[in-house]
């Protein structure tokens, strides 16, 4: 076995770790510990504990006053705040180098002053609390590269620690007695404040449970402080609070003597600096309390050549205070700590300006980090859902989709899926949501993303229909025929059918172009509402007028809601054709379909259109539906005729023009029969001029 001044030797020039078993007693938790020191202290070029000097992390790197510490996402960067330095040190685990952090090139020496606080967001992000002149501390935020990101807080008073929650909201212990929680947006709310005499708040943490573990170097013990309870965080004592004093055991008798730092580990354990003790404790979830490393100062080793407190070597058993073991660690002045993903502990200790790690504690690991706040959520709405994406976040299995009526919540969980896309379809139309996303890798839980809000639309006002309606046998009920294109040989009734509960604004021209018909707004003529297929009469309801070319434009129209389509219609009066049956020029009959159409024709083969020819001549009475008209004419040449005919009604386009040709093969002349077979004529008539019988 190695002695004493061995390793007094040993740890000045080489700092070797050497393993031994240590039993912990707190929730029956046995474990290895070896505490080895990683950097500070005395060096070959440099006699003095304390120093400035980047370098070799083991064998040349010096501090002064290393206060806090924290670990980057890969556990192997280390910052720490080098206090009376004033900088923020980068310590490369895997390639033994440290280097100033801050200040550098774009931070200027002013920007760090007193550091006591670091902290890494889960972004790689680095915060740094400066204490300052004491009155006018403050919160600065870095990226991974040293380049400022922004000031998060100023004008702290009195600042003493810093810890970061998931969400990355920063607590910070302030004004001896205060605990202020400082939001992303940089709202600052007091949690917290202790009114017990002689309180000083120090060393911070957050539990996975998300209670703050805060040292009370004043009171000698360990608070829990609830964040989320409005009344004053509900501080509760934790453990100690028993005088200033070094006994190992239950909440109700353990001491400490000035608790400086606290690190949060798994199943609710505590790590602690017994600053006053010269010890690292351990604290569980009941508040039991035990060592994890150092001994009484009246066992350090002592004597030439040797830095009483200062010795690499195992953790104790958790028996007596002052019980050693072989090859025990000591601990000088302990301040700052943290847990390490792994399990390690690493911790800083002021008298010999070191920096420590132990190693195969036992502690029961903390759950991984929750996963980053997804980012970019977008929701998009149509009528009866909302569309939401948003991006990925590392680590993340699945997400939380949750909703509100209000900004800002409280939100309910509407869904948990795996991708990053999710279709809401319970919502209602014309309703404000607000929506957020978190993500969850099967331990915990992110924060929330930022807020979406969408409200999804009415639909659009269904487009209207323009029609005519028809009054079929047998019932004679009224029947709607949709229709864009429609040639009417008589008047017709025009409907215009818009949706139940809306509005539909037309406008008509007589074009035949339907883009010359301006478009209808809501000042334009309203269509009437209440058409329905099986009217007995509907002449309440129609549209338009009888033109030539009856050219409609109408939309419908709801406040709140978008309007329809733009739909148009056209629909052309034209007298039908004449019907002229009969080859005998003497007799024949002449019709047309087109109810009061008045006929026109010529026998000299111009065109019978009486509006340029004065030789078109008009039959005798109006043409009425189908009912023809039988014709005895008295033309000059019956026998060989061409006889053409055109119908013509007010607000119609005329009819085309019929021809027909009588032959004298066909001509049978006017017979007039009187009398009887037999005997003596017994009739009388009268003829006109011209008439062949």
């Amino acid at each position: 076995m190695k002695t004493k001044t061995f390793k007094c030797l040993a740890k000045l020039w080489g700092r070797g770790v050497v393993l031994a078993a240590i039993a912990l007693s707190v929730s029956n938790l046995r474990a290895t510990p070896a505490v080895a020191t990683v950097s500070g202290g005395p060096t070959s070029s440099n006699s003095k504990s304390y120093g400035y000097r980047d370098g070799d992390t083991a064998q040349e790197a010096q501090f002064n006053g290393p206060w806090a510490m924290a670990l980057d996402s890969s556990s192997t960067i280390l910052y720490v705040a080098d206090r009376t330095n004033n900088a923020i040190r980068k310590l490369d685990l895997d390639l033994n180098q440290t280097l100033t952090f801050l200040p550098n090139d774009v931070v200027p020496a002013s920007s760090i002053s007193k550091p006591v606080g670091v902290a890494v967001d889960t972004g790689n992000n680095l915060y740094v609390l400066n204490r300052g002149a004491g009155n006018n501390g403050s919160v600065l935020k870095f990226d991974r590269y040293g380049d400022p990101l922004g000031t998060v807080a100023t004008n702290l008073v009195a600042a003493n620690a810093m810890a970061l929650d998931s969400a990355t909201n920063v607590f910070v212990t302030c004004s001896t007695n205060t605990i202020k929680r400082i939001s992303v947006n940089g709202t600052i709310t007091t949690i917290s404040t202790i009114t017990n005499a002689g309180t000083v708040l120090q060393g911070i943490a957050v539990t996975p449970s998300g209670k703050l573990a805060v040292c009370d170097f004043g009171n000698h013990g360990v608070w829990l402080i609830d964040p989320s309870n409005p009344t004053n965080g509900n501080p509760t004592k934790f453990t100690g609070f028993n005088g200033a004093g070094d006994h190992f055991g239950s909440t109700n008798f353990a001491k400490f003597n000035q608790p400086f730092g606290v690190a949060a580990a798994g199943s609710g354990m505590l790590v602690i600096t017994d600053y006053g003790n010269h010890r690292v404790k351990v604290v569980d979830s009941a508040g039991n309390v035990c060592t994890l490393y150092g001994v009484c100062s009246n066992n350090w080793v002592t004597g030439s050549g040797t830095y009483p407190g200062w010795w690499d070597g195992n953790g104790c058993l958790c028996q007596t205070t002052c019980q050693t073991c072989a090859n025990y660690a000591e601990a000088r002045s302990p301040l700052g700590v943290i847990f390490a993903p792994n399990g390690d502990v690493y911790t800083t200790e002021v008298y010999y300006h070191l920096i420590r790690k132990v190693t195969s504690t036992g502690l029961p690991l903390l759950p991984p980090p929750p996963p980053l706040a997804p980012q970019n959520l977008v929701a998009t709405a149509i009528p009866g859902q909302v569309s939401l994406s948003w991006s990925p976040s590392a680590g993340a299995s699945s997400y939380n989709v949750k909703r509100s009526p209000s900004s800002g919540g409280p939100y309910t969980a509407i869904a948990n899926v795996s991708s990053t896309t999710n279709v809401d379809t319970t919502v209602v139309n014309g309703s404000t949501y607000y929506y957020v996303v978190s993500a969850l890798n099967g331990v915990s839980e992110s924060p929330n993303s930022a807020e979406a809000v969408v409200t999804p639309p009415f639909p659009p006002v269904s487009d209207p229909q323009i029609g005519y309606v028809t009054f079929p046998p047998p019932d004679f009920w009224s029947v709607f025929h949709p229709a864009s294109q429609v040639i009417f040989n008589n008047d017709a009734l025009i409907v215009i059918q818009g949706e139940a509960g809306t509005q539909t604004f037309y406008e008509f021209t007589n074009t035949p172009y339907a883009t010359n018909v301006p478009n209808p707004t809501t000042s334009s003529q309203s269509a009437p509402q209440g058409y329905v297929d099986g009217l007995y009469s509907v002449s309440g309801l129609t549209v338009g007028s009888v033109v030539p070319f009856l050219s409609i434009k109408a939309f419908g129209h709801h406040p709140g809601r978008s309007d329809s389509a733009m739909v148009t219609a056209q629909f052309q009066y034209i007298v039908g054709n004449p019907t002229i049956v009969g080859d005998n020029g003497a007799r024949f009959t002449v019709y047309d379909i087109t109810g009061g159409a008045n006929l026109y024709y010529t026998t000299d083969g111009s065109v019978p259109d009486p509006t340029t020819n004065a030789a078109a001549t008009t039959f005798a009475g109006v043409i009425s539906g189908t009912n023809g008209i039988l014709l005895s004419p008295t033309f000059a040449n019956p026998t060989n005729l061409t006889l053409r005919v055109r119908g013509f009604k007010n607000n119609y386009q005329p009819s085309g023009i019929v021809t027909k040709i009588f032959s004298p093969a066909n001509f049978v002349p006017t017979r007039i029969t009187f009398g009887l077979t037999n005997g003596e004529p017994t009739s009388s008539f009268l003829a006109r001029p011209g008439q062949v019988f």
